[in-house]
């Protein structure tokens, strides 16, 4: 009987836990919204866009494709070793306004270069 009682109040406790979450709370390993004011999304935009300007100036040097960041539409984060941005900008590309996903991932103790460009996607 009590290893019963023991196994219901763990049960129990478990349950009463589970329903305490709300749809807010970051589950591990998924990407959970940030602000797009975060100084560390701002840091984690602009070098997506600054790598990505020249990654291209790279594959055409004769091409002007400097980029600016316009705007940091939306923000996620997910904790891995270290953090991943998954970023919705606005872009000015020359003459143009376009829409990118950039994924950046950050790690504070790489001292070699904390930030790393892993994924850029224009949308259409």
């Amino acid at each position: 009987m009590k290893k019963l009682l023991s196994q219901l109040t763990i049960l129990l406790t478990l349950f009463t836990v589970s329903c305490s979450t709300t749809p807010d709370d970051p589950v591990p390993g998924a990407y959970f919204n940030a602000p797009t004011t975060d100084q560390d999304v701002i840091a984690a935009a602009n070098y997506a866009v600054k790598a990505k300007g020249l990654e291209l100036s790279e594959g055409d040097p004769s091409a002007s494709n400097t980029l600016q960041l316009i705007s940091i539409d939306k923000a996620e984060q997910q904790i891995v070793s270290g953090m991943n941005f998954r970023l919705h900008l606005s872009v000015q590309e020359g003459k143009k306004t376009r829409k990118a996903e950039a994924v950046v991932w950050w790690q504070a103790w790489n001292q070699a270069g904390p930030y790393q460009l892993t994924s850029w996607k224009w949308h259409h």
